[in-house]
């Protein structure tokens, strides 16, 4: 085992049976009439956009508690022809 999957058996728990029964199975953000489902964000500076993006759709606090654990996996590729993201925009949220 290499990478990541290395470095999270290293720091990984499993749950305890009787709390893992009550755990949240359902990771669906809810559905609020005043706030876009999407949003689509124009510009040069990819760290600004995705903040911009965070805020319009409601902020953080809408998709992460405060006490959750949140894993990063950005779409990004070699070279900038098969990168999806850019490496500055996963930057803000880590």
């Amino acid at each position: 085992m290499t990478g990541l999957g290395f470095w999270l058996s290293e720091h990984s728990q499993r749950p305890e049976p009787e709390l893992a029964i009550n755990l949240k199975r359902s990771h669906a953000v809810a559905v609020d009439p005043t706030l876009p489902e999407m949003a689509v964000i124009q510009g040069d500076n990819p760290e600004q956009l995705a903040w911009t993006a965070i805020e319009d759709l409601g902020g953080i606090h809408r998709f992460v508690s405060r006490v959750g654990i949140v894993l990063v996996k950005p779409n990004i590729g070699p070279t900038a022809k098969t990168c999806g993201s850019h490496t500055r925009s996963a930057q803000p949220l880590v």
